[in-house]
């Protein structure tokens, strides 16, 4: 039932409709984002548009910000940070992620 040339369903059922319908505001959403990501003059792919439309972000997570700070206290183990500190921030960072 689906028309190549026109790209939608082929039909007059309500259902037919609806489906047509859906797809004509999820092709306008992706038409939006594309002029979003191609305004703000930066690279972009097809991939960035598919997370943006799916509402997944790039940014980073907490446990990922939280890897970061761990690795940071382990850099400056006995200059900054004794062991005992760096055990906290792992045992928080564990609970977190059981969280």
């Amino acid at each position: 039932m689906w028309n190549d040339s026109v790209q939608q369903i082929t039909g007059r059922t309500e259902v037919v409709k609806i489906l047509n319908n859906r797809l004509g505001k999820i092709v306008s959403k992706i038409q939006d984002i594309y002029n979003q990501v191609e305004s703000l003059g930066e690279p972009f792919d097809v991939t960035s548009i598919k997370n943006k439309f799916l509402g997944r972000s790039n940014e980073r997570g907490l446990l990922e910000v939280f890897d970061i700070v761990v690795q940071n206290v382990e850099s400056k183990l006995g200059k900054n940070f004794s062991y005992g500190t760096l055990k906290h921030y792992k045992t928080s960072r564990r609970r977190l992620e059981e969280f």
